[in-house]
């Protein structure tokens, strides 16, 4: 693969220019699939950087925010969040009202 890096933090991960008309997409895809690896394409600054990672890394993720999310501790952290949003008179966003508090979600458990 032309024009690519391996970061020294992590050799699982390459940065590849979507720019590179030498890059070759399949073997990229063969990379990320058979190294559980990632490949960060850019197009000319860091800013606009984008993962690709395999389906079955990106379920994985899903799946443990998912769980995180269902925790007391999780939905705690977001009721402070939503009140220091409500504090700074920004708008609070969708997902922080959605989230239960711990009291409510504890009172429906039996």
């Amino acid at each position: 693969m032309a024009n690519t890096q391996t970061s020294s933090s992590d050799h699982h991960i390459r940065t590849v220019s979507v720019t590179d008309e030498s890059v070759d997409l399949p073997a990229l895809h063969a990379h990320v699939l058979q190294r559980n690896a990632r490949v960060e394409l850019v197009n000319g600054s860091p800013d606009s950087a984008c993962v690709l990672i395999s389906k079955c890394e990106l379920q994985g993720l899903e799946r443990a925010l998912e769980i995180l999310a269902g925790t007391d501790d999780v939905r705690a952290m977001c009721a402070e969040l939503a009140r220091i949003i409500v504090r700074s008179g920004e708008p609070t966003p969708s997902f922080l009202g959605a989230i239960p508090s711990p009291a409510s979600s504890r009172l429906g458990r039996r």
